[in-house]
């Protein structure tokens, strides 16, 4: 992917983004799109310097990436490796094995108005959590991969995420927070997950 700066097209060609919230974990490593239309002062404060909260939840095969950043409400993005076209799907099991820190996501808040980059951000995710991740992806490689069944899934629970956020975070598989910058908003994301593994 070309390097690309805060207030540069996000993706050279491309004038809008459907608003949404999309996880990618290529050979070219981890990506996390936030779009937004014509995001707030705000939201793009805090995806670019608040606290960020990230969490693991596995329905059937899918695996959903739950983030939240500051006070802005969580997102949530499904991920399975089957998506991808082959050349773009990365070796989870060598990721696995040569896995010495945490996984680093880059963090972009893209305006689905025009698509320009509003924040862009890279988080390291804990150990735990990237170990919890990439084992789960190894998970995935294996078949058969059901693509209907997938889109099935991934609908019902990324459609349902606002209206039953509390019953799912409860089944989280792993949690971890990237801090944010000294004097930045520090979330209550914690609260109520006392059953939660971390």
């Amino acid at each position: 992917m070309p390097l690309v700066k805060v207030g540069m097209p996000f993706i050279q060609g491309l004038t809008s983004l459907e608003e949404d919230t999309y996880y990618n974990y290529t050979p070219g490593g981890h990506t996390l799109i936030l779009s937004a239309v014509n995001p707030t002062r705000d939201e793009i404060e805090a995806v670019q310097e608040h606290e960020a909260v990230f969490g693991l939840f596995l329905k059937e095969a899918t695996l959903f990436v739950l983030a939240k950043f500051g006070r802005l409400p969580w997102n949530a993005s499904y991920y399975n490796w089957w998506i991808n076209a082959p050349v773009m799907r990365p070796d989870p099991w060598l990721d696995l094995h040569d896995l010495s820190g945490g996984i680093s996501v880059s963090v972009c808040l893209v305006n689905a108005s025009n698509c320009i980059l509003e924040a862009l951000r890279t988080v390291t995710l804990s150990y735990e959590f990237s170990r919890a991740f990439l084992e789960t992806v190894c998970a995935q490689t294996r078949p058969p991969f059901d693509p209907w069944r997938h889109a099935k899934v991934a609908d019902e629970v990324t459609g349902g995420f606002a209206t039953g956020q509390a019953g799912m975070m409860k089944d989280v598989l792993c949690m971890c927070t990237a801090p944010g910058k000294v004097g930045g908003f520090k979330s209550n994301a914690w609260a109520g997950l006392a059953n939660t593994k971390q």
